[in-house]
């Protein structure tokens, strides 16, 4: 199958680097990329993508790196943790410095904090668009842009379908947030992981209709929002799937 598709990568902390796997095997299967729609740590993922990396070179960076959400030690009362590792790993190796100088189209979706709306971003920097998808209120610091706080795009619209539907080419949407069994047991971080997915999973499963192949892994549910030191089992864990068992008869034209 030779074609080529759009595709629209969902938030989900490091669950998020299976999107990574999902492209590679995509790619061996003769799928390419036209363009890219994403939240938070699928909106990073696709900007390496559009920027001209191919998969296995996004896993290597990050498997060099293994970048850390760290503690914010000097304003701590502010927000809680730092995004520093991830910023120097973009600004590191990222070629392009804005939209305009990538290799595919790339939406990137924000939310406003003023009034909760999703707002889409397709131009001029790059790195600052990426810093504000990827911050999670309380958790990090918003990413002021013309003088507009902007937060994680996951919050209003974790499957961002929008910039695709009046293009000609086939949409592929992927979700990195597969829902886990209901267990009383477990712990705060878990809990309020679930319940925010719960929240967003009817705008999920309505903007997912909207897609030609909607990919989601369901071995993803056993792994929590931030995790270290499994970049390799999670991009895996979406190749191993498209591989194996997503049904891609629906892109042929």
């Amino acid at each position: 199958m030779n074609s080529s598709c759009n595709l629209v990568l969902s938030g989900g902390g490091t669950r998020g680097y299976s999107h990574i796997g999902v492209a590679a095997a995509l790619l061996e299967k003769g799928i390419g990329v036209s363009g890219i729609s994403g939240a938070s740590c699928g909106a990073v993922v696709g900007a390496f993508i559009c920027d001209g990396f191919h998969p296995i070179e996004i896993e290597e960076i990050l498997l060099k790196h293994e970048p850390e959400l760290g503690f914010n030690y000097t304003r701590f009362w502010k927000n809680l943790m730092s995004f520093d590792d991830y910023t120097r790993i973009l600004k590191t190796n990222l070629r392009s410095k804005t939209f305009e100088g990538l290799n595919k189209p790339l939406y990137v979706t924000v939310t406003d904090l003023n009034n909760g709306c999703q707002v889409i971003i397709s131009k001029g920097n790059l790195l600052e668009a990426l810093i504000a998808t990827t911050a999670i209120p309380v958790l990090l610091p918003p990413c002021y842009i013309n003088g507009v706080p902007y937060a994680d795009g996951s919050l209003s619209n974790n499957l961002p379908v929008e910039p695709f539907l009046n293009t000609p080419e086939k949409i592929i949407g992927v979700h990195a947030n597969p829902i886990p069994d209901f267990d009383p047991g477990i712990g705060m971080t878990q809990g309020i992981d679930r319940s925010l997915h719960l929240i967003m999973r009817n705008g999920i499963l309505k903007n997912s209709r909207l897609c030609d192949v909607f990919i989601e892994a369901p071995d993803l549910k056993k792994h929590q929002l931030f995790e270290s030191k499994k970049t390799r089992e999670l991009v895996n864990i979406g190749y191993n799937h498209v591989m194996n068992k997503v049904d891609l008869s629906p892109l042929k034209k």
